[in-house]
């Protein structure tokens, strides 16, 4: 082969290997590729916003197109398009019997399942409006958001039955019926965490956060976008204010404040952190879990964190604990990073080491059930307490049956 040819060939496979190589690192084909989804189902809901097309409208469509196609696999029972329809019908035709008009409200508390897709879609035909509960409210939680739906009719699913039995006496009076269903740019701007104030350069315009730096997730607001549009808080034009941030980086934008706290590797990968103000009050001081959480982060081995305050008998406040998932950790090392770090009463005062982070379904640590479980040893994880016996020599020392009681009881924490 002629040299010239040769010197082509590896400068072509050169500039292969090295796109390869940058590609990996940085994911530009993965952007790439998002970035055209997005711009694709932008210009698709244009287009059926303009043709005021409904949910219901694009179901039938998909029906007629593939009627026999299997759209829904659950607990080992494959459903077709017009399996799935005929339920919808059914339900459509039940809305109306019952009085649900165009316009009319109805609560929709089901878990995840085939008959939620049909109930949704059941209700749409008829121009009926579901507003969507979170599964995972109790009490309080379950009456606030049926109360703001503004629903006159609730639909539950057999599993959701207990949940709705603990708030029937407290249901408002608009509630007409109860039926139960057994068959039938994205940035973060650094955050301080106790005043919630935001840093911002000379011109008043918010700093992007650093790499590796924790601050509040801000969403882009564009009228013009359906993907980008913030239509508020049903009836609360106050709370809705509150979520927006005017000329944030520059003058005429508007950013939605998420309230969720992450931080950003050097790939652009996005771990969520905190809540903005989720606090606890330890030795009358405010303690920003948020602030603890980042400081902590930065002692290497560490690879995930959830910091919160527990309960301790005969104490005012919480005392603050972290949840950690990691390999080994040198507790002497860890104990004085801690003490450089933090003020004094913000130092964790209990380390729970677990294999892994419990989530929520929308991605969340789930505090309230470590909070339940406070220093208790069960469950197989490790309990350390912050061990200063040694004024000189502070470390994490493991909590066990025999030292528990004098350990939690104790002054000194």
């Amino acid at each position: 082969m002629p040299t010239g040819l040769w010197t082509k060939v590896v400068t072509v496979a050169a500039g292969a290997a090295a796109a390869a190589y940058v590609d990996k690192n940085l994911y530009l084909s993965h952007d790439i590729m998002t970035y055209w989804q997005h711009a694709i189902s932008l210009l698709q809901a244009k287009y059926l916003i303009a043709r005021n097309t409904r949910v219901a409208d694009l179901w039938e469509e998909l029906v007629d197109a593939m009627p026999s196609k299997v759209l829904v696999m659950f607990e080992g029972k494959k459903y077709t398009a017009v399996q799935l329809e005929t339920e919808a019908n059914r339900i459509a035709h039940w809305a109306m019997s019952v009085g649900l008009t165009p316009g009319s409200i109805v609560a929709l508390l089901m878990e995840n399942r085939p008959e939620f897709l049909t109930t949704w879609i059941g209700l749409s035909k008829v121009g009926v409006v579901a507003a969507l509960i979170n599964t995972h409210v109790a009490e309080e939680g379950l009456l606030h958001c049926i109360n703001v739906s503004d629903a006159s009719v609730v639909i539950f699913g057999a599993e959701c039955t207990e949940q709705m039995h603990r708030v029937l006496d407290r249901l408002p009076p608009r509630i007409s019926g109860l039926y139960v269903y057994n068959d039938v740019h994205t940035v973060a701007v650094k955050d301080h965490c106790f005043n919630i104030k935001y840093c911002r350069d000379a011109n008043g315009h918010l700093i992007q956060c650093a790499v590796g730096t924790v601050g509040e997730l801000l969403l882009p607001v564009r009228s013009y976008s359906p993907m980008h549009k913030f239509q508020g808080y049903f009836k609360d034009d106050a709370a809705s204010a509150t979520k927006l941030l005017a000329n944030a980086f520059q003058k005429g934008d508007l950013y939605f404040r998420t309230g969720d706290l992450f931080r950003m590797d050097n790939h652009r990968r996005f771990y969520f952190v905190d809540r903005v103000g989720d606090t606890f009050r330890w030795n009358g001081e405010n303690v920003a879990t948020c602030e603890v959480a980042e400081a902590l982060s930065g002692f290497p081995g560490i690879s995930d964190i959830c910091v919160y305050g527990v309960a301790l008998p005969g104490r005012d406040g919480r005392a603050g604990m972290a949840a950690m998932v990691f390999e080994s950790l040198d507790m002497d090392a860890f104990a004085k990073f801690c003490l450089s770090k933090l003020p004094s009463y913000a130092v964790p005062r209990f380390l729970r080491q677990v294999p892994a982070m419990h989530v929520t379904g929308t991605m969340k640590h789930e505090k309230a059930k470590l909070r339940a479980q406070g220093v208790q040893l069960s469950g197989g994880d490790r309990v350390f307490y912050l061990d200063r016996s040694n004024p000189s020599q502070p470390t994490y020392s493991a909590l066990t049956d025999a030292n528990v009681h004098s350990i939690v009881t104790a002054s000194r924490l």
